[in-house]
């Protein structure tokens, strides 16, 4: 049996607005207005909860990251 401490969870492929704001550096309520206004990926409903694309969300950020590093120029 493998012990506890080296088993890993896998990442959940869909997240919510807690763990976006985390990705975002910001608060979740100026996340839930980014998403609003569409500054990040559309998420999707689940039953009546709003989640996100892990992927979408890093491909995003990374994408945002590289932006102000080359000052917007692609």
């Amino acid at each position: 049996m493998t012990p506890p401490s080296t088993l890993r969870r896998p990442e959940p492929e869909a997240i919510d607005i807690g763990a976006v704001a985390r990705l975002y550096s910001c608060s979740p309520r100026h996340a839930t207005r980014m998403a609003a206004t569409g500054d990040i990926p559309a998420g999707f409903k689940v039953g009546s909860l709003r989640r996100w694309s892990r992927v979408a969300i890093l491909e995003d950020v990374a994408a945002k990251q590289a932006a102000a590093v080359t000052g917007g120029r692609d």
